[in-house]
C-alpha cells in the first residue's frame, strides 16, 4: 500500500532528511498531547517528543510500509514516555461495573451541552484520569485510533485495550460527575 506518506519516508531515506519536516509539522501536537497524558509535566512532554522524533528520524530505514507512520510513531511517543516516568508496576483497577445502557445514556445527554462546554468538561475529565487511562480515551475517540492500533502503541493485547478503554470510561464519568455533580444527575 503505497501512500503519500510512504512516498515521503522514501525520499527521506534517500537522503532528503529536510522532508521529514512533514511529519513534526503533522504530528507533533498529538505527539505532545500523548506524552503529556502519560507525564502530565509540559517540559518534560516537550523533551519526549523531540526525542521520539530524533528516534523516529534514526529508525526510519526500520519502518513496515505495510503500517500507518502515525501508529509507529505514537508507538516510539508511548514507549519513550513510559520509559520517561519509569513505571514499575503494572496498573490495577478495581472500579464497579456500569451498565452500557446507563453509559449510552451519559453518551446521548452529554451531546445535548454546549459544544464548548463539552470539550472543556471532557478534558478536565481526561486529565484527571491516570496516565494509561487518559491516553487510551485520547487515542480512541480524539485521534480515532482503533483498538488494535492503540495495542500496538502500547503493546497491549487488543482484548487488554478494550477492557481498559472499557473502564477509563467509566473512570471518564465518575470525573464528570465530580465536575458537573447535580448537572449529571439531571442528564440520567
Amino acid at each position: 500500500m503505497i501512500t503519500d506518506e510512504n512516498i515521503i519516508i522514501k525520499n527521506i531515506l534517500d537522503g532528503n532528511a529536510n522532508e521529514f519536516a512533514f511529519f513534526i509539522n503533522k504530528y507533533q501536537l498529538m505527539a505532545y498531547n500523548c506524552a503529556f497524558k502519560i507525564v502530565k509535566n509540559n517540559e518534560d512532554a516537550e523533551e519526549i517528543v523531540q526525542d521520539s522524533f530524533l528516534k523516529a528520524y534514526n529508525k526510519l530505514f526500520k519502518f513496515d510500509f505495510q503500517k500507518k507512520f502515525s501508529t509507529w510513531l505514537y508507538t516510539i511517543v508511548y514507549n519513550t514516555s513510559i520509559s520517561k516516568v519509569r513505571i514499575k508496576s503494572v496498573i490495577q483497577y478495581d472500579i464497579e461495573e456500569i451498565s452500557e445502557s446507563k453509559l449510552n445514556n451519559i453518551k446521548t445527554e452529554l451531546v445535548l451541552l454546549e459544544a464548548k462546554e463539552k470539550k472543556q468538561y471532557i478534558n478536565e475529565a481526561i486529565d484527571n484520569l491516570n496516565e494509561i487511562d487518559a491516553l487510551i480515551i485520547s487515542l480512541y475517540y480524539l485521534e480515532e485510533q482503533s483498538l488494535s492500533e492503540i495495542s500496538e502503541i502500547t503493546n497491549m493485547k487488543t482484548n487488554t485495550v478494550k477492557v481498559k478503554l472499557h473502564r477509563a470510561r467509566e473512570k471518564m464519568y465518575s470525573e464528570l460527575y465530580k465536575i458537573l455533580k447535580n448537572e449529571v444527575r439531571d442528564l440520567l
